[in-house]
């Protein structure tokens, strides 16, 4: 039976690592926003650490359980209580934590606390089809994930493993991930040069970096949408349709910047003057509209060291889980 979605949320969708190498069929990656918070919800209940997870925002759904599972949230902070239909007796359910929850118990989540995105993982994950070898929802062509669309309430989602009831109460197991480094500081986020940076004059390179950008209320899974002061370029130039990825920054007509989120298509046409480092990706991915965001050069190497310390990290919180769910 597994688990069923009583009141649906704000576009939440099934994601997981996104689907590699079909760029040149038209085919975008997708995947979660957050990459770090999937891990670490996938890593706290024992799974690998790309298996698909439930992407929500806040709003978020009223999930009801109609049988025992082990889940973590990781990302956004949306006040999760466990309520056990049997005893009524609710639970809180804080980020980064693994718990057991029982037959007959409805997840919800009361307000937003801090970030914009959360990612719930179950042991073993969702029984659901591959396309394209991957879980995640591509939307705009109504494929991959849940029937290709954001869940809706009265929606069932199976499970791929089934766990035994430990007894007739909910428990948020002691162990935690303590990962809440790598979202600190969101207003700062490091970057490398992009194809057209030597595009920027002197000025605006000097503005880019010294002067933060506002966070837009636009932002998507499609692009996180700056504004601030214009951008110029040194002179106009013809630029053709190119690859781009996750984190690339680009300059749009306007002076704007777009920074390409998830769901950003597989080329673009605009300048792609910087790119954000991968590990500097969540933090990008939990900020609110609003957020100032100032930029910091820095080096590859730099940007290689972050992200072999995070992965360092992931991999030791794995191990660990794994070691006392045994």
């Amino acid at each position: 039976m597994g688990l069923a979605i009583v009141k649906e949320g704000l576009c939440d969708t099934i994601q997981d690592a996104g689907r590699k190498g079909f760029a040149a069929s038209g085919i975008n990656p997708g995947g979660a926003m957050d990459v770090l918070a999937m891990k670490i919800a996938n890593a706290l209940v024992g799974n690998s650490l790309t298996e698909a997870v439930l992407e929500m925002h806040f709003p978020a759904p009223v999930i009801y359980f109609h049988q025992p599972a082990i889940i973590a949230i990781s990302g956004a902070d949306l006040n999760a209580v466990l309520d056990l239909q049997t005893n009524h007796q609710a639970l809180q359910l804080p980020i980064n934590k693994t718990a057991f929850v029982n037959a007959g118990t409805t997840l919800s989540f009361k307000n937003k606390i801090i970030g914009e995105r959360a990612c719930l993982a179950v042991k073993g994950g969702f029984n659901l089809p591959l396309w394209f070898g991957s879980y995640s929802t591509n939307i705009k062509i109504k494929e991959g994930g849940f029937k290709g669309r954001t869940l809706k309430a009265g929606d069932h989602l199976s499970l791929m493993k089934k766990h035994p009831a430990l007894n007739a109460s909910n428990q948020v197991f002691p162990w935690s991930a303590n990962m809440q480094s790598w979202y600190a500081d969101p207003g700062t986020c490091n970057f490398l040069a992009g194809p057209e940076w030597h595009w920027l004059n002197a000025a605006s390179q000097k503005q880019f970096t010294n002067i933060p950008f506002t966070l837009t209320a636009q932002s998507d899974r499609m692009g996180l949408h700056l504004e601030g002061n214009s951008i110029g370029m040194m002179q106009q130039q013809q630029l053709l349709s190119s690859g781009v990825n996750f984190g690339m920054i680009q300059l749009l007509p306007n002076g704007n910047l777009v920074i390409l989120a998830a769901d950003h298509p597989t080329t673009g046409g605009y300048p792609r003057i910087a790119n954000v480092i991968t590990a500097h990706l969540p933090k990008l991915a939990q900020a609110k509209p609003g957020t100032k965001i100032r930029f910091l050069h820095t080096s590859l190497e730099n940007a290689q060291e972050l992200l072999g310390v995070m992965q360092k990290e992931l991999l030791q919180l794995q191990q660990a889980v794994a070691f006392k769910l045994q």
